[in-house]
């Protein structure tokens, strides 16, 4: 594992303007206990938070470390 790698990997925030993009995407939610759509993803392990974005009928959850 290179230093760069292992930088990624323990960032557990990304910046402000990290951030500000993610919020373009939709809104930030919390996964534990999270009872509507989930996409697949865990709601009951070591993931905190995803991002929501629905339109219409339709609602989407992305992932990203940061």
């Amino acid at each position: 594992m290179t230093v760069l790698t292992a930088i990624i990997f323990i960032t557990e925030s990304g910046s402000p303007e990290f951030d500000r993009f993610i919020s373009l995407l939709g809104d930030k939610i919390r996964l534990k206990g999270w009872d509507k759509y989930r996409g697949g993803l865990d709601v009951k392990g070591t993931l905190t938070y995803s991002v929501e974005s629905c339109y219409r009928m339709t609602c989407v959850l992305t992932h990203s470390a940061g």
